[in-house]
């Protein structure tokens, strides 16, 4: 292991195969953190458009159908394909033949340096905001 900027971490800890010093991780874990807390707070934001278009439509629901509708369910099966993507992906990856097959089905190198990269984060955020605009529909219907 090198010496950089302090303790150093083994290769392959957390998310990537490099050296990354406890101000890395942390800063890291921090930005992770903001952006859970980002996906949530605009998950509420969906279910607070959701909520007040069918408090101006008269629609009135029960505490069952608030909690089992149509949206939570969608959204729950959005968290869960997510949780069983992330752990498949660091089941796969654990190996080095899976790392390599990761790495060889990647399109992120390719289609980032065709369209660049700062259009491949505005295509992030746009396939995002479809997620979202989908589950707000999928709220909406009876």
């Amino acid at each position: 292991m090198s010496k950089n900027k302090g303790k150093q971490f083994l290769e392959g800890d957390l998310l990537g195969s490099q050296h990354m010093t406890e101000q890395d991780e942390e800063k890291l874990q921090r930005s992770l953190t903001n952006r859970h807390i980002q996906m949530i707070a605009i998950g509420g934001a969906i279910k607070g458009l959701v909520d007040n278009k069918k408090k101006k439509a008269n629609i009135v629901t029960s505490p069952e159908e608030d909690e089992l509708g149509k949206g939570s369910l969608f959204a729950t099966g959005l968290v869960a394909g997510g949780a069983v993507a992330g752990v498949i992906i660091a089941f796969v990856s654990g190996s080095e033949s899976g790392d390599k097959f990761l790495k060889a089905i990647s399109m992120e190198e390719s289609i980032s340096s065709g369209i660049g990269v700062n259009l491949y984060y505005l295509l992030g955020v746009l396939f995002f905001a479809l997620m979202g605009w989908i589950l707000y529909r999928t709220a909406l219907k009876k």
